[in-house]
């Protein structure tokens, strides 16, 4: 199953032939429209129709606010439209708070970074390999995510207590030797929370309250107390063929440290001028929640702390998204630009993938905007032809039909997007493709970002 609380994870064959087959609109630059705001207003509007689960969606510039507006219905029965003020599950943008209040304990001296989470959770089994916070704050510290087990569907409208949920996986052997990989994990996430009770001697939702929340002046921002996560009026919603039906059931308790906070628009606002202004966190430790991590081999993850760090262009992106049944949410920053975007929705099953559409927000605030694809060059499209090995026997076919790239493994098949020198997307932008060449120019390899955290996929040329 797809795991939730964060927005999918990357499985290479099942989601790369979902992207080839995907239909989204492309990107690529151009002129400003005339009001960049009436144009965001459009995109909005377009992603979330009237008669169809909505959003909340905020979006500044150089401090001045563009958009703050609501699209869509908060619930089908009754009518009722979304609010701007709605208060929405920020799923996992709540990983944000647990890194920042960890940094803040080691800020104050109540903890290390190199801690062993034996020190603050010795009744979790790691085989005797030493996984330390900051591993743990990155995703490298191999813990298995409860989220992926059999059995924990099941399980999604029960209460369950963090401990609970840690039991699916703690006679699990850890996915990989500490530092060696990276593997988003929930678990690891929830592990964090217990290590931010024992440190500050307070429940993990009454720190947050005192040291976040209070502080920032999130004043509409709290934790789920129950399987309806919202109140009404606001439902979620999925998706079932053309058909919208109310969201299975869950609890979002569960979620934790990993997911379980609910905020507004405004509010994500308040936490990021909190942030920014040194309210919560000093400079230096909230520079290091924003650098990416590294494998041993060199290659980055694209997670920080708590954060996600990505590329838009040439503009650095510091990012989040989250999912949970019925909701999904994004939130970005864009330092160079000081642009923030936060959207937050009351459907997991939203037609343009949440960080697509917060791209095609900053586009337009940077003076981009929507437009078809461009075709690769006559002159080098032949360099990319070929066959590149995914892993096993499963490879990815690269043909040239005139002067359009065609991508395709198994029955799936997509044109490739150009968007600067040997570099591609698939329809969505959910995948990145960066052609390698030798010193003889000829094209070796293929690394693929694809559409969450976690370090590029190599696939080989062998043809």
């Amino acid at each position: 199953m797809k795991r939730i609380y964060h927005r999918i994870t990357p499985r290479v064959l099942p989601l790369l032939l979902a992207a080839l087959s995907a239909l989204n609109p492309a990107n690529s630059r151009g002129n400003q429209p005339p009001d960049a705001a009436a144009e965001m207003n459009r995109i909005l509007a377009t992603a979330f129709p009237p008669g169809a689960p909505g959003a909340a969606v905020l979006v500044v510039q150089n401090g001045a606010v563009k958009v703050r507006k609501a699209f869509g219905l908060a619930n089908l029965g009754s009518r009722a439209p979304t609010d701007p003020a709605d208060v929405l599950p920020i799923c996992s943008i709540t990983k944000q708070f647990t890194a920042v209040a960890i940094l803040q304990l080691a800020e104050a001296g109540k903890l290390k970074l190199t801690d062993d989470l034996a020190t603050w959770v010795p009744d979790y089994p790691t085989g005797g390999a030493k996984v330390t916070l900051a591993q743990l704050l990155s995703h490298m510290a191999g813990v298995p995510s409860g989220d992926e087990q059999p059995d924990w569907q099941k399980t999604w409208a029960n209460a369950l207590t963090p401990n609970q949920v840690l039991d699916f996986t703690r006679n699990k052997p850890l996915d990989f030797a500490p530092g060696s990989n990276f593997k988003y994990s929930n678990s690891g996430y929830i592990l964090l929370g217990l290590v931010i009770e024992k440190a500050s001697g307070q429940s993990y939702c009454d720190y947050i309250r005192d040291h976040i929340l209070v502080p920032a002046a999130m004043t509409h921002s709290r934790f789920s107390n129950g399987e309806n996560p919202v109140g009404d009026p606001v439902a979620g919603y999925s998706r079932s063929g053309k058909a919208w039906e109310p969201a299975a059931r869950f609890n979002l308790i569960q979620t934790y440290s990993a997911g379980a906070l609910l905020s507004t628009v405004d509010d994500m606002w308040a936490w990021e001028k909190a942030l920014q202004s040194g309210r919560l966190l000093g400079a230096s430790l909230l520079e290091s929640a924003y650098a990416e991590r590294r494998l041993p081999d060199g290659r980055g993850v694209h997670y920080g702390y708590g954060w996600e760090i990505d590329k838009l262009g040439a503009h650095d992106v510091i990012e989040h998204g989250g999912r949970i049944p019925g909701y999904t949410a994004y939130e970005a920053r864009v330092p160079d630009a000081d642009i923030y975007v936060v959207i937050l929705s009351n459907t997991d099953s939203t037609s343009v993938p949440l960080r697509t559409l917060a791209g095609n927000l900053i586009r337009t605030a940077l003076g981009e905007t929507v437009a078809e694809s461009a075709p690769a060059t006559p002159s080098d499209i032949h360099d990319f032809v070929g066959k590149y090995r995914i892993g096993g026997n499963a490879m990815f076919v690269i043909a040239a039909e005139g002067n359009a790239l065609i991508g395709q493994m198994g029955p799936g098949h997509r044109p490739l997007k150009m968007v600067a020198p040997d570099e591609f997307t698939t329809p969505g932008d959910e995948w990145r493709l960066t052609f390698v060449r030798d010193g003889a120019h000829k094209v070796q390899k293929i690394l693929v970002k694809t559409d969450g955290p976690g370090p590029e996929l190599v696939w080989p040329r062998v043809d």
